[in-house]
């Protein structure tokens, strides 16, 4: 099931191209707020990378706070570093994807505005 405009039937454009498809679904997803989105999650990587460290010092016993083990802490720091592999894989394409959506808008940006130049310079013309 698609989300929203997503429909290949409903979208003017062709978006069974996967560049296309992906811009849509993160826009959607992030409800037109994509860079608040990319930069919450690039923060909590940020967070859980300096947990991580800290869970692995305890681990190899740098660290000893008295209520965490080396063991839970070792364990529990291999689960973190799952869990921060995961949102970086999301957090990957959906950057490519916006930088791609972002050139896309300046460069037609750049077209209107020769054209509409252009125009301008054949009504002088006259």
């Amino acid at each position: 099931m698609f989300f929203g405009s997503l429909s290949p039937l409903d979208h003017p454009r062709d978006c069974r191209s996967f560049p296309f498809a992906l811009e849509d679904l993160v826009e959607e997803l992030t409800r037109g707020n994509v860079t608040e989105v990319k930069v919450v999650l690039a923060s909590v990587v940020a967070a859980l990378a300096v947990y991580q460290v800290l869970l692995m010092a305890v681990g190899y016993g740098k660290l000893r706070p008295p209520f965490l083990g080396a063991a839970p802490a070792s364990a529990a720091h291999r689960a973190l570093g799952d869990a921060i592999v995961v949102v970086t894989l999301e957090l990957g394409p959906t950057s490519v994807a916006e930088l791609e959506a972002e050139e896309e808008r300046r460069d037609a940006r750049i077209e209107r505005a020769e054209e509409r130049r252009e125009l301008q310079e054949e009504r002088r013309d006259r």
